[in-house]
């Protein structure tokens, strides 16, 4: 039986079934690249969508502590008013006592 051999002195055949199986590997490892590839891509979307993101939050909350500080000084004009009412009515109570208190001292003096 005379088989063929290559420069290495391996037989033709074997060589063939080698050379099939490298060539089976080889398509199954650029499905894998494939797929790496493709979630790769995925994951670099996915990060740039987290960045933006975080840039809306960022904005969100500065929006947020603006807004609070807003309704804290609204709030605060009503509560200014009352204090205000409460001065006014006893400055009128303190004029109205002296208002008597004259009155009853005019009495008394004439």
């Amino acid at each position: 039986m005379n088989t063929p051999f290559d420069a290495e002195g391996i037989p033709a055949g074997e060589m063939l079934v080698k050379l099939t199986q490298c060539e089976q590997r080889c398509k199954a490892n650029q499905h894998r690249i494939d797929r790496l590839e493709r979630d790769t891509e995925a994951l670099t979307r996915l990060a740039c969508s987290v960045e933006v993101l975080a840039h809306e939050q960022k904005n969100t909350v500065e929006k947020l502590a603006s807004v609070d500080r807003k309704v804290e000084a609204l709030e605060a004009v009503p509560a200014r008013r009352y204090h205000a009412l409460w001065g006014y009515l006893a400055a009128g109570a303190v004029s109205a006592l002296c208002g008597v208190l004259g009155g009853l001292l005019t009495a008394l003096l004439a």
